[in-house]
């Protein structure tokens, strides 16, 4: 997912609404660790979906579903 500088602006200034100015820094800090977090879960969570189903070829049933 990538997000344009428009949207990133956006963000930014409902977040300096919403948060006041003296305390972004804090509130930054801590959701830049919450999606350091999840991207860690999602990765570690990949690799042990993909981990078992290495071991079978799907490639190989397609092409032995053709004929």
């Amino acid at each position: 997912m990538h997000i344009s500088f428009s949207e990133l602006l956006m963000i930014l200034l409902v977040a300096l609404l919403v948060v006041k100015p003296e305390r972004m820094p804090e509130v930054a800090t801590q959701l830049g660790k919450w999606v350091k977090g999840i991207r860690t879960l999602f990765s570690n969570l990949k690799e042990e979906v993909e981990k078992p189903l290495s071991k079978y070829s799907f490639h190989e049933d397609k092409e032995s579903r053709k004929e």
